[in-house]
């Protein structure tokens, strides 16, 4: 017979079976990010073309803090907090160095904060040490994350996994981009501007980029199989993390040579082939993964609403990975770049049709809180469905004006994308304030969340 282990001695058991609480510091921070500054930037720009108002002249900046806190804030923060959680399960270890875990939190959060609340709305100031300081502090936390990730994961190369080298990538992709953004802020310092220049911005959107994809891609080809009926690909799993890999950083570093040495079709060219092959990697994760073509379903009843909203936001990754074929191959024959308007709408495909929706379902499924809930009476099913609804229809309405920019005029695209920011911030704002309800609700029972399924004979 066995019985749930009495709370007072919670603290008797093996560290490795108590659940670590700082991921909902993480989650809770990236959900704040976003709610009060990503989602009211994305929605404050369309409607001030609209309006005219006054802070059209800073749009630039208004757009880059909108995408870096979105891209770091909301999704960084989130992703970051979940893999400090998994990762000692996947690699059936501790985490290491836990004490840095705080600090990384605490930087990343002071050097968003202050690019989304100081920077943007300050009229004069030093916003050249502003940049250098926000810059240098994700840099150090990217120093602290990337010392976690290695020193866990390789504490037994014998037993490394292909999560675990996706988990190595995002976390290198991580730090790189911190080093190229504080570079890149120490070079534009004597201008004292709050805008990046454009091609230097697009190589540290890439590794960004390429640091969410590693991790979502390290989840997706480990838990989403078994869900979908299929082994594990642990060799297909390493060679697309290696193919991953070495796109982000083909289309990355050739910006940063056209920027800083000199224009050459030739080196543009190598950046296509790093977007084409950035492509290729979206459509191995997807089918890595199983869940677009199951053989067998075996996620929970309870759970299989989720899914479709995992289901959503792979075929918005699957939609990504055309968008990174065309656009790459069409700027390769070129012999030039991909345009502004194209690689926009590429990226909002990621971030807010794949990653957002991504981030939103996984959780739904394996963040404590709603698993918890699920054990009464499930009442996610309605939420899942809304969930779905407004961010198909944002990503819709988000990318929509970018691949039709020359059909449309601004002020539908204007309106379209202020309509898409409203609609993604309810989705947010509707999750963010079930995972407080629940948060506030285990508080309220005075018990620490024990983990699932931890009995005793």
């Amino acid at each position: 017979m066995s019985r749930e282990i009495p709370a007072g001695a919670l603290h008797l058991l093996p560290v490795e079976t108590r659940e670590p609480e700082y991921y909902r510091l993480f989650i809770l921070s990236s959900l704040a990010l976003a709610g009060l500054a990503g989602l009211v930037l994305g929605v404050h720009i369309p409607v001030g073309r609209l309006l005219h108002w006054s802070s059209e002249a800073r749009r630039p900046d208004i757009i880059q803090v909108h995408g870096q806190v979105q891209l770091l804030g909301f999704a960084g923060l989130f992703v970051m907090g979940m893999s400090l959680r998994m990762m000692p399960r996947f690699a059936n270890t501790h985490l290491r160095f836990e004490g840095l875990i705080a600090p990384v939190w605490g930087l990343i959060l002071a050097s968003l904060a202050t690019r989304a609340f100081v920077m943007v709305w300050l009229p004069d100031g030093p916003h050249s040490l502003l940049a250098i300081w926000t810059q240098f502090c994700l840099l150090l936390a990217g120093a602290g994350y990337l010392l976690i990730v290695f020193a866990t994961l390789l504490i037994d190369t014998r037993r490394l996994e292909g999560t675990a080298w996706f988990f190595l990538a995002g976390s290198t992709f991580f730090f790189l981009q911190a080093a190229l953004g504080t570079l890149i802020a120490i070079d534009e310092a004597a201008d004292d501007t709050r805008v990046v220049s454009y091609v230097p911005n697009m190589a540290v959107l890439y590794l960004q980029i390429g640091f969410l994809l590693s991790f979502i891609a390290g989840v997706a080809t480990r838990a989403l199989p078994t869900m979908s009926g299929i082994p594990r690909p642990e060799a297909g799993a390493k060679r697309v993390a290696a193919l991953l890999s070495a796109s982000v950083l083909l289309v990355a570093l050739p910006l940063v040579w056209l920027e800083y040495q000199r224009y050459s079709s030739g080196v543009a060219r190598l950046s296509d082939l790093g977007l084409i092959g950035l492509g290729l990697s979206l459509i191995a994760i997807v089918a890595l993964s199983g869940v677009m073509r199951p053989v067998r379903d075996r996620t929970r009843p309870a759970s299989q609403p989720h899914m479709r909203l995992v289901r959503l936001s792979f075929a918005w990754l699957l939609f990504g990975s055309v968008e990174a074929v065309y656009f790459g191959s069409r700027a390769l024959v070129e012999g030039g770049l991909p345009s502004f308007y194209n690689l926009d709408a590429f990226r909002h495909t990621l971030a807010l049709g794949g990653v957002t929706a991504l981030i939103m379902g996984m959780a739904l499924m394996i963040v404590p809180e709603f698993a918890g809930e699920r054990r009464g009476a499930n009442r996610q099913a309605a939420m899942s469905t809304g969930l779905l609804v407004a961010l198909g229809a944002a990503t819709i309405l988000r990318v929509g004006p970018a691949l039709l920019a020359g059909n449309l005029g601004p002020d539908v695209r204007n309106t379209s994308m202020a309509v898409a920011g409203v609609l993604a911030e309810f989705a947010l704002l509707y999750f963010a304030a079930s995972f407080v309800r629940l948060l506030m609700a285990a508080r309220r029972d005075a018990l620490p969340l024990r983990p699932s399924g931890i009995q005793t004979s």
